[in-house]
């Protein structure tokens, strides 16, 4: 039974205070800290559901393969930005083994300008003759040699979120059954896409842009984006459209979920993949460098049927992330991480309504600890703290591996240890302080059990009187007096 004498008194105070001081600091905090808090609380859950269920898988019989511009590539081929002839050369060899579909994390956003029919155009619009503006048509073209080889297998072009000027894409139409269940979709005033020459006969285009929490640490892909009052898909979305030759993207908003052909994934508000952590080792283990693939130094069934995704992790490509698992990703193996996730159906995301479920889950876990601390010897409250603490993360993995659920379990676990701190120790002073008094005033005059057993039961001591029942014997011994 619970009983609040006057030591038990001054710890459910101080562990109430307690409380309600990290209450409030969850609710005062700026945004940025408490999500960082929450995304490495996310890192730690999702880490042990990768340990646990493995990293995701493509269905049997599909292939991921990043063709990767790496520094080798540069050092044997060329410096960085490649002519764009030498893009379409590459491309062609892609094409040329007939894979499912190629992505690629590479924006073209301008006109070639650096191929001999690009300078030629060039000349004629300064100097004003028709002849050497004829002459280009008859010379190569890397907008046209590129563009072609795109046209020989299902490609998939990027664009990225302008912050300043107007514009959209062409995206695939998007049926909704309900009200839309983006609530919160990142938005840019426009989107920069690549030019017409390369744009007409595309099979996709997809967002390349990838949000960093306030860590800088990219964790999340977007499904959709939004630019100039259209909603886009992102890149690795846009890829497993173009792969399953799905005309649309559908969503439903109870549940809120997306269809693309016969995959249903959920779909969060803001309209975000989580990605779940994949080590180095999976991602060397699908990658090509492009220089061997220029050279054929590889066989074309690595590319044959495959899902390529085409970027770069060489530095002079600016396209090195920090993610959860390694502090310089490339946006090509994020993309690909993605692809991956979509197709094996993974989507971990927050309940609705979480942050009053954590305020729930703080409040709860800290009351639990409040008894504990105030009603258990010092030993036995630390084991029901670490209990509490362990079921609380199992429960939090639990959930993230078998429903693609994330719970923040660290935020919960840091007020229980502060509510339990705090009322142990002020409960440890107040019994400390008490003792010394007793054993200051008593152990003079009555023997040392007896004072050690005033310490132990303190109730034992009565300072008003009581009414028993007794039984007095008076006796002399015969004899004694005289």
């Amino acid at each position: 039974m619970f009983r609040l004498g006057s030591r038990n008194r001054a710890a459910v105070i101080a562990g109430l205070a307690m409380l309600l001081i990290f209450n409030a600091a969850v609710l005062l905090l700026p945004d940025g800290w408490l999500e960082v808090v929450r995304e490495n609380a996310f890192d730690v859950v999702l880490a042990a559901d990768r340990d646990l269920s493995g990293i995701p898988r493509p269905p049997a019989g599909t292939k991921v393969v990043v063709v990767d511009i790496d520094r080798r590539s540069l050092e044997m081929t060329g410096p960085w930005p490649w002519p764009r002839e030498k893009m379409a050369e590459l491309t062609e060899v892609i094409m040329a083994a007939k894979p499912a579909v190629v992505a690629f994390d590479i924006l073209f956003s301008e006109p070639d300008n650096r191929s001999p029919a690009a300078l030629a155009r060039q000349l004629a619009n300064l100097t004003g003759r028709a002849d050497i503006a004829g002459l280009s048509a008859t010379l190569p073209d890397g907008d046209q040699r590129l563009a072609n080889a795109l046209g020989k297998a299902p490609a998939v072009l990027g664009f990225v979120l302008d912050p300043e000027q107007q514009g959209s894409v062409p995206a695939p139409p998007i049926l909704v059954h309900g009200p839309l269940p983006l609530h919160s979709l990142w938005q840019g005033v426009g989107a920069l896409g690549p030019p017409p020459a390369l744009a007409k006969d595309l099979a996709g285009v997809g967002a390349l842009s990838l949000p960093a929490n306030a860590d800088g640490v990219v964790r999340r892909v977007p499904l959709f984006v939004g630019a100039a009052e259209h909603i886009l898909p992102g890149l690795a979305l846009e890829t497993i459209r173009v792969l399953r030759h799905a005309s649309d993207f559908s969503m439903q908003s109870t549940p809120a979920s997306l269809g693309v052909g016969d995959i249903r994934l959920p779909l969060a508000a803001d309209g975000m993949l989580r990605l779940l952590p994949v080590d180095q080792a999976a991602h060397a283990d699908r990658t090509i460098p492009a220089v061997d693939v220029l050279r054929d130094a590889v066989g074309k069934q690595r590319l044959a049927g495959a899902i390529v995704v085409l970027g770069g992790s060489a530095p002079e490509l600016g396209g090195l992330r920090k993610t959860p698992s390694d502090p310089l990703t490339p946006d090509a193996q994020i993309q690909a991480d993605a692809v991956v996730q979509i197709l094996a159906g993974r989507a971990p995301r927050t309940p609705d309504h979480d942050g009053i479920a954590a305020l729930a889950i703080v409040n709860g876990a800290g009351l639990m600890m409040l008894l504990a601390a105030t009603q258990l010897p010092p030993f036995a409250g630390a084991l029901v703290l670490g209990t509490v603490l362990a079921l609380l993360w199992a429960a939090a993995i639990s959930l993230s591996a078998f429903a693609d659920r994330l719970v923040d379990p660290l935020t919960p676990s840091l007020g229980m240890i502060a509510v339990f701190a705090v009322a142990s120790v002020c409960s440890y002073a107040v019994t400390h302080r008490r003792e010394a008094l007793v054993r200051r005033r008593f152990e003079q005059h009555l023997a040392p059990a007896v004072v050690r057993r005033i310490v132990e039961e303190p109730e034992l001591v009565k300072l008003s009187g009581e009414r028993r029942q007794v039984t007095a014997l008076f006796t002399d011994v015969e004899g004694f007096t005289s």
